[in-house]
């Protein structure tokens, strides 16, 4: 006798189950991404803090070797007023490669020739160091022919070349000319002007031999930790900044380095007139020149918010876009008599 199994029928999803399914999915998705590039952002932000937590460690071992800070350029004094007395000029990054590892290629440079000769054209030429850009901006890199002449692209002969434009720069303080009082009751911008400065405390944005009132100046005036007579726990030494902003203050550039807190921390967000990219990592659009310390000279980031700064003692802070105007002056000047121990 012959049995008969009856046939099984499995049963599936339907259409309409299958797309509760996905709209269930997508919904679980759109409320885990957020929290997910949260996530990311901030680790970008520790990695930064971390670059900056380093090079503050390399000024400390650097001031335990020569007991004062390395100038923000070397400039040529027998060509002072042109061009060329900015441009290819050794940097304040340069001098800290013993202490960030990166002592063979120091050992290698010539610095009696300026960064686009040789020997140090090709081994300055497309450097790129990962620790000197911060992961949270996305243009932190090599940028081709920084400004539209190779004497704005230090380790350049032709347009074609590449220099680094770095996440980090040091911090000049309050630069002015005479005519600008510090603290200023408000933001007053035309007291830098992209041309310039005559006389004053940090006249021609502390370039040369005109030192600043910061912690760093752009030109050769060095500073002991000594000078800082408002406590280094209460003074900047070195901040973000967003290259695309600023073709002068490129790694290898050397005219005008140092970031002045004459402007508001990320005042970029808010004065995109007078303050906006010049050009992107890898191209060469900058057609309209540079914004000089005029608006984009200050610190920026991309962390939402505010900038990290390092401070003289080697902590970082996260110091709010919206900071009193005033004591972020204070901050920025190392003997100011001002100081600010809150923030």
């Amino acid at each position: 006798m012959s049995r008969f199994r009856p046939r099984s029928h499995r049963a599936g999803f339907t259409l309409i189950e299958l797309l509760v399914v996905i709209a269930i999915i997508a919904i679980l998705v759109a409320l885990l991404l957020p929290a997910v590039q949260q996530a990311r952002e901030s680790a970008r932000r520790t990695q930064c803090k971390n670059n900056l937590k380093q090079l503050g460690l390399a000024c400390h071992n650097y001031v335990d070797t020569y007991k004062i800070l390395p100038s923000g350029a070397y400039h040529d004094t027998l060509v002072t007023g042109s061009t060329l007395a900015y441009a290819h000029r050794h940097t304040w990054i340069e001098s800290l490669f013993p202490f960030i590892d990166q002592a063979n290629l120091y050992v290698k440079l010539d610095f009696a020739k300026r960064t686009n000769e040789s020997p140090n054209l090709a081994l300055l030429r497309d450097l790129y160091i990962a620790n000197l850009t911060c992961p949270s901006d996305p243009d932190a890199g090599l940028f081709i022919g920084a400004r539209y002449s190779t004497n704005w692209c230090g380790p350049c002969t032709t347009t074609s070349e590449r220099s680094l434009g770095e996440s980090y720069a040091i911090s000049g303080g309050p630069l002015n000319n005479n005519t600008c009082p510090i603290p200023q009751s408000a933001p007053n911008f035309n007291c830098i002007g992209t041309s310039g400065q005559t006389g004053g405390l940090g006249s021609n944005g502390g370039s040369f031999q005109n030192g600043a009132p910061g912690m760093f100046a752009s030109g050769s005036v060095g500073t002991r930790f000594r000078d800082c007579t408002d406590g280094i726990s209460n003074t900047f030494l070195i901040g973000e900044q967003l290259p695309v902003y600023n073709s002068l203050m490129l790694y290898f550039n050397s005219h005008l380095t140092a970031a002045t807190t004459n402007v508001p921390p990320n005042q970029h967000l808010s004065d995109t007139s007078r303050c906006k990219p010049l050009f992107t990592a890898g191209s060469d659009n900058n057609a309209s020149g540079y914004r000089g310390f005029e608006a984009c000279a200050g610190f920026k980031s991309h962390h939402a918010g505010g900038v990290q700064i390092l401070f003289a003692d080697g902590s970082v802070h996260f110091i709010s876009q919206n900071i009193d105007y005033r004591t972020y002056q204070f901050l920025g000047n190392k003997a100011d008599g001002n100081a600010i121990g809150s923030y």
